[in-house]
């Protein structure tokens, strides 16, 4: 644990932060919230994603291509078929309230902005552990979110964007595609299911 890796899960939180953001419906304090992030952001592939967003949030796009009757899904429950749904959404509803994540979103627990959010809420509070000298916890808390990219979020990134191929413009791809990138498979370490790590 150092410094260096205290500012980098600090940036990491407010990439993944943004991230989720760029995942939800467009609303003008979504718009004021993201560009107030910005200048936080040292990813230049990311920063691109969320001006072009700011600079034509288009509403219409978004709920042509996401919501019902459009053509993809954002939750988890589409891509990870050989899990229940209801058991997924309860380990996951499980797992936010044990570690003191609040889903602030009207979106249910396995959206891809939740899951991201959440992704972000880790390094967080990894960094908090960092800042405190408290190894152990600090390495439940990257564990923990390495586990949930290798189980949720890199199975329905990979899927999304094959979906999202005709979407060449789309910040929405343009988003699911960086996600997918900085969690390549050598970036995660599968350690331990979700509901096996404890805060």
């Amino acid at each position: 644990m150092s410094e260096q890796s205290f500012f980098e899960l600090i940036r990491d939180a407010a990439q993944w932060h943004l991230a989720a953001l760029l995942l939800l419906p467009p609303s003008a304090s979504r718009k004021c919230e993201i560009q107030s992030l910005l200048r936080e952001i040292q990813d230049p592939a990311l920063f691109r994603i969320a001006e072009n967003w700011c600079s034509d949030p288009t509403t219409e796009e978004y709920f042509r291509i996401v919501y019902p009757g459009g053509q993809v899904s954002l939750r988890a429950v589409s891509y990870l078929p050989l899990v229940s749904p209801g058991e997924m959404l309860a380990t996951l509803e499980e797992l936010y309230d044990r570690m003191g994540y609040r889903n602030s979103t009207e979106e249910p627990p396995d959206h891809l902005a939740v899951l991201a959010d959440f992704y972000a809420f880790l390094s967080l509070r990894a960094a908090y552990m960092v800042a405190n000298q408290r190894q152990n916890e600090f390495l439940s808390f990257i564990h923990l979110r390495d586990d949930l990219a290798v189980h949720y979020l890199l199975p329905v990134l990979s899927s999304l964007v094959e979906k999202l191929q005709n979407h060449q413009t789309s910040s929405l791809r343009a988003t699911v595609e960086w996600m997918r990138d900085v969690l390549h498979p050598s970036a995660c370490h599968n350690l331990s299911p979700p509901s096996q790590v404890s805060d």
